[in-house]
């Protein structure tokens, strides 16, 4: 893969990595925090195998980067992220219906300003499911992380 994207970037976006490094490499870390691990990691060369297993209890040093596959708030009630999820469906909506009503059009804009005033999700403690491509873990953050309910990406690089 890296061999196949580098020729890429430098024979269709002529980019030679001689004469044009700093837009080189920034071609290049782009797709590879575009591209999910899966489609770019060797089997192998990564977290050990048995990492991913229930009864292994470790801590991993780094740096390593890996990629997050799923995100869940394990302090928050399940019962609690429900009722604001609906609540903010809920503002949406009749954000929108009052738009549609004036007779005004939605526009993107319009949207991310709505959005942007729709109550936060609670946060409690993250679980992370997270992989190098081919293993996949279970992680509990031990110090807050900057990610969000809603707003973090998946497939974000950590």
């Amino acid at each position: 893969w890296l061999l196949k994207t580098c020729d890429e970037i430098k024979d269709i976006m002529g980019l030679c990595p001689d004469e044009h490094f700093e837009e080189y490499s920034d071609e290049l870390e782009g797709r590879i925090l575009r591209s999910k691990f899966s489609d770019i990691m060797r089997a192998g060369t990564g977290l050990h195998h048995r990492i991913g297993s229930p009864m292994v209890h470790t801590i991993i040093e780094g740096p390593i980067v890996l990629e997050l596959l799923h995100i869940t708030d394990v302090g928050v009630s399940a019962f609690t992220l429900e009722r604001v999820r609906q609540d903010r469906d809920q503002m949406l909506y009749l954000e929108l219906l009052a738009l549609a009503r004036a007779g005004q059009a939605v526009t993107e804009e319009r949207l991310l300003d709505i959005k942007s005033g729709l109550p936060e999700y609670p946060r409690g403690v993250l679980k992370l499911t997270l992989t190098d491509g081919h293993t996949e873990m279970q992680a509990v953050e031990y110090k807050r992380l900057p990610f969000k309910l809603g707003k973090t990406m998946i497939g974000l690089k950590v």
